[in-house]
Order: C-alpha cells, then structure tokens, then sequence
C-alpha cells in the first residue's frame, strides 16, 4: 500500500518546509481551494487521517476531507477557534475524533512520563529532531512571542540567554 503524506501550512515558506522535511505534497492552507489540491494528490483515495493544530474553518475543511472510518487528532486552535464537529459528524463518517493537547493529556494513565521517556529516546537515537525555526536572545522575549502570535514562526522557537 502506497502511504501519501500531505503537509497542509501556512504560506510559501512554511509549505516549502513541510516539503523538505519529507511530504510527499505540501498544500498551503491560506489558499482557498486547498482542500481540492489535497483531493487531487491523493486521487480516488480518502484522507485516512487528518492533524489538525489550526482548528476554525481550515480544521472543519480537514474533517470534511476525511473518509469513512478516518481519524482526526486535533492538537491546537492557531485560527483562534477550535473545530467545529458534532456528534453526526463522527456517527454519519464513521470517524474518531481525539484531542492531544490540553489538561486531559496529563490525566493519562502514567502522566506524560512515558511520552517524554519515548520523545527523548527517539531524540537520542537520532529518530527525532524538533524543527528550531529561530532563536532569539532572552531579552528578545517580546518579539518572539510576537512571532508565535502573529504565526510568522516556524517550527519551534528558541530563547537563548
């Protein structure tokens, strides 16, 4: 079985990163018919599994994209608002619907310590290698948060001191 991976970012840069780290597509969901790109690389096949850390419209346009028995994993609201999604929704695709991020995730059994044993590991052996997409100085603080904020950021953003 051929496994598509499609990047869907924000912007030109931000599509070309998902690109070089390996997607086999990379769709910018700033354009409007994003959502058609997708279906065109994958063809006459369905989204199987859709992340979405967007949320608000683009997160909705992801789980429309998602065929029966697919999986959406929502793990962040950078639009400003979580997906929209109703019990139809889940019963009439046939999908499951988890959230990753927020305070149940430490109410997993065992916490986060074996999620942060696995990451740590994986990072050791070199399987793992967080995106630093800038760094700035401690005194710099504002401006990184401003970074993040107005979603100019890319990858993970570093303070140093």
């Amino acid at each position: 079985m051929k496994i598509t991976v499609i990047g869907a970012a924000g912007g030109e840069q931000k599509t070309r990163v998902v690109k070089d780290l390996g997607a086999t597509n990379a769709v910018d969901y700033l354009q409007p018919q994003w959502a058609d790109a997708v279906r065109a690389a994958l063809g006459d096949r369905p989204v199987t599994l859709a992340l979405d850390g967007v949320g608000g419209k683009i997160g909705r346009d992801a789980l429309e994209l998602l065929g029966t028995a697919g999986r959406l994993v929502m793990f962040g609201s950078s639009s400003g608002a979580l997906t929209e999604l109703s019990a139809t929704d889940i019963y009439s695709r046939g999908i499951t619907v988890s959230a990753a991020i927020g305070k149940r995730i430490l109410q997993r059994p065992g916490g986060l310590h074996l999620l942060e044993r696995d990451a740590l590991q994986a990072a050791a052996e070199g399987r793992l290698t967080p995106l630093i997409g800038q760094r700035f100085a401690l005194a710099d603080a504002p401006a990184a948060h401003q970074a993040i904020e107005s979603r100019a950021a890319t990858g993970k953003t570093v303070l140093r001191p």
